[in-house]
């Protein structure tokens, strides 16, 4: 009985969830704008399509890894160029979505 009423306070808790988040996004239309922007880059990705991912980066863009080394963070900004010459060279990895 606990446990069909924990999975009763799970579903409940997930719904609600789920209405508040679907308001936020009615609210907000720029998150299914930024969304698409999204989706497309991935798209792109999957189908090894560099000029479809070069379509959603701003000409000023900047491809930045963070990351920590020894206890320090550090910045290194890495070539957009590079990374749409990787996406649009076949390879055995694949993006699927999740």
């Amino acid at each position: 009985m606990k446990t069909h009423n924990k999975v009763k306070g799970c579903i409940f808790i997930i719904t609600l969830f789920l209405l508040q988040s679907a308001t936020f996004a009615n609210d907000h239309p720029e998150i299914a704008e930024v969304r698409k922007v999204i989706e497309q880059m991935f798209d792109g990705m999957r189908a090894g399509d560099s000029t479809k991912v070069k379509s959603v980066f701003d000409d000023d863009a900047r491809l930045q890894t963070v990351y920590v080394k020894e206890g320090s963070p550090l910045l290194h900004t890495g070539s957009i160029q590079k990374f749409l010459n990787a996406v649009g060279t076949p390879n055995a990895v694949s993006i699927r979505k999740c």
